[in-house]
């Protein structure tokens, strides 16, 4: 059940949630800081008719459709303001008389310049799928030196990486199709040999 006390500064019916007892708010009527009575017995609470709700509601619809409106008057009416005032017919006849001065026309802007495409960079197709399944967020590892030979009868190297294959995602992709083909025509030869 809310909470409803009026407000210190406006006197406006107020109501809000059991749990903001003891804090403080702001009235949204006239902005005044309030804090929100605990809700306990030595606490003043009203009950309110549906008329009282009615009002409270009427209140806060209009407050939020006239306080836009008259916030964006003040620009408006800046602007007005600053604009030279219309010309009447009479002067109208007169400033066809008068010398026109010619305004220059609005600088031209310039196109963008487009940057040349980088030669190492992929097509936009291979980057999306990319993108689409998360190999652009692995990071690269950075190169290592390679580690120096050591020659002589003694000498054993530990320090080669084993022979390992490492594929791209393109790669990776043509090598599968080559398989599936390659097992479709197995599947294919050893249906026709059965037959």
């Amino acid at each position: 059940m809310p909470i409803r006390f009026r407000c210190t500064h406006c006197t406006r019916r107020l109501g809000i949630a059991t749990r903001k007892a003891g804090t403080e708010t702001t009235c949204p009527h006239c902005g005044g800081a309030v804090v929100v009575p605990a809700n306990s017995g030595d606490a003043k609470t009203e009950h309110l008719n549906l008329d009282d709700i009615e009002e409270m509601l009427g209140n806060v619809a209009t407050e939020r459709i006239v306080k836009p409106a008259a916030q964006l008057a003040q620009p408006v009416a800046a602007l007005l303001t600053a604009l030279p005032a219309p010309a009447l017919e009479n002067e109208e006849s007169a400033a066809s008389h008068a010398p026109k001065s010619r305004m220059a026309p609005p600088p031209v802007p310039k196109p963008a310049v487009k940057a040349p495409p980088k030669s190492d960079e992929r097509p936009l197709f291979e980057r999306d799928m990319d993108e689409l399944l998360g190999l652009n967020e692995i990071p690269k590892e950075p190169e290592r030196p390679a580690p120096a030979r050591v020659s002589g009868p003694d000498a054993m190297s530990l320090g080669e990486p084993p022979r390992v294959i490492v594929l791209n995602p393109q790669q990776a992709t043509l090598l599968t199709g080559a398989m599936v083909v390659m097992l479709g025509i197995a599947f294919a030869a050893g249906y026709f040999a059965g037959r």
